[in-house]
């Protein structure tokens, strides 16, 4: 769908990296009409720029109030593989992680072993024995 620039007004959500372009909405340098015809719907568009400098703000803000701290990326939210390799990648954040098949995704992602959290209930002897594994 083509949205004119008459029918296009600065909406509240738009920022530098997603918002109308010519008409067409554009994220991380994509355009969403586009990408939704090849690879169809739903579609689900991220930005390892945008995690990043998210990743960034939210360091930089417990900095200056908590002397020490640590981050972890609740992989439960999204385990979408690049997402996961965006914040391995970067550096500065572990993954907390809710069943010992997440806990073997994050190791496949290279996480460290000290930066994966485990955050579980009801756990099966299996699922012991492999937590206790690692």
């Amino acid at each position: 769908m083509k949205v004119t620039s008459r029918s296009v007004t600065n909406f509240w959500w738009q920022r530098p990296d997603l918002g109308y372009r010519q008409g067409r909405l554009q994220f991380a340098g994509n355009d969403l009409s586009r990408l939704a015809e090849s690879g169809g719907t739903p579609l689900y568009a991220y930005s390892a720029r945008r995690i990043r400098a998210n990743l960034d703000r939210l360091r930089g803000a417990l900095a200056k109030r908590v002397r020490t701290h640590r981050i972890f990326y609740a992989m439960k939210s999204n385990r979408h593989l690049p997402v996961l390799c965006a914040l391995r990648a970067h550096g500065g954040c572990g993954v907390d992680v809710c069943s010992p098949e997440e806990l073997l995704l994050a190791r496949q992602c290279g996480f460290r072993e000290a930066d994966i959290s485990y955050t579980g209930t009801a756990m099966s002897e299996d699922d012991a024995r492999c937590l206790a594994a690692h």
